[in-house]
Parts: structure tokens; C-alpha cells; sequence
């Protein structure tokens, strides 16, 4: 005799699917998001939050793109991800530029922040200054 089986609550997807379509963020922005701004994105402006969930995969692109692996750093063979913020302005500046979360290598952290201060020229601009959160990326292929 066949049991019936009681239908499984489906997760709530309709948040969070119109949250991604509407905004264009991809996984790993939402998860750069939660993990670099945790809780603080809720204080943010309507606008900022705008910004960074349309723009912040754009400016890591941006800054990647200039990144030039230190050549010291690779004969150690020091490889890692480090994170910095800093406030980008509607003029294009930035300002407040620090590593928030280290490499472990003083060599890879100063080539980050050398980068930021090269790359930022390019970025999206924001129509109200906005705090950006961003991870820099060091891998050494073996």
C-alpha cells in the first residue's frame, strides 16, 4: 500500500534568487559580502549597498588585472589571499586604504596596497562614497 508522503518544505529561494537577478551578484560576491562586511553591510546606504553588490566582482577584476606577482615573494615561494578596505569616492579618489585581513607575507600585503593605489583609477565610480572590501589572490603554480 502506497504511504503518502507529506510534501518537504522547500527553502525560501524567491528572497533570495530576486536578491541575485535583481542585483546581478554572482555566489562569490554574496559570499566576499558575508564574509568581508558581515553584519556592518546592514548599516550601510541603500546606495552603497547598491554598489558594491553590482560592482565589487568588477573592481577585484580590475585590481587582479593589475596585479604583478612579486618576484622575490614567488623564489620564497609565498603564495596567499589577503583582503583590504577602503572608502571610494564619487570622484573617483580613495581614501583609508589598509590590509584588514593579512597574507602572512609583508612582501604580498605591500604589493596588494601598491596595486589598490595603481588599479583604483579604473574602478566604478560611486555616486556616494562607499566602503570597499576586497581579497587579492596569490597562487604559485607548482
Amino acid at each position: 500500500m502506497p504511504s503518502e508522503q507529506t510534501p518537504q518544505p522547500q527553502p525560501n529561494r524567491s528572497r533570495t534568487q530576486s536578491y541575485e537577478e535583481d542585483k546581478g551578484m554572482d555566489s562569490q560576491t554574496r559570499k566576499d559580502i558575508d564574509e568581508l562586511y558581515g553584519e556592518e553591510f546592514g548599516d550601510l546606504g541603500t546606495a552603497e549597498k547598491d554598489f558594491i553588490r553590482s560592482n565589487l566582482s568588477e573592481i577585484g577584476r580590475i585590481t587582479q588585472k593589475y596585479l604583478e606577482y612579486p618576484s622575490a615573494a614567488g623564489y620564497l615561494g609565498q603564495d596567499g589571499v589577503d583582503a583590504v578596505e577602503f572608502y571610494l569616492h564619487p570622484n573617483g579618489d580613495i581614501t583609508g586604504l589598509k590590509i584588514i585581513l593579512p597574507s602572512g607575507y609583508k612582501l604580498l600585503d605591500d604589493n596588494t596596497l601598491k596595486t589598490i593605489t595603481i588599479a583604483y583609477k579604473d574602478y566604478p565610480r560611486p555616486t556616494t562614497t562607499t566602503l570597499i572590501r576586497i581579497r587579492v589572490r596569490y597562487f604559485i603554480y607548482r
